[in-house]
């Protein structure tokens, strides 16, 4: 196996928040290291996540899974 290059890569894969089929909201908590070898495919990956209900008034994007509508705020109107 090719020597891991110890790059920090961008967190993807998975939804952060997601309700369920009662309509109840969850998030994901928790922590994601992973390494990639040289050709960039990842070689080592530990995670430790957990589900955690959240209250549906604390959601702050709300629209269908796919690109933001062009008429939502973006992250810097919402004060993130």
């Amino acid at each position: 196996m090719a020597s891991i290059a110890r790059v920090p890569k961008p967190r993807c894969g998975s939804p952060d928040a997601w309700p369920n089929d009662a309509g109840n909201w969850f998030r994901l908590y928790g922590n994601k290291n992973r390494e990639f070898d040289e050709q960039g495919l990842m070689a080592v990956r530990h995670a430790s996540i957990n589900d955690r209900q959240s209250a549906d008034a604390g959601r702050k994007f709300r629209w269908p899974q796919g690109r933001r509508p062009d008429d939502h705020p973006g992250l810097g109107d919402l004060g993130l």
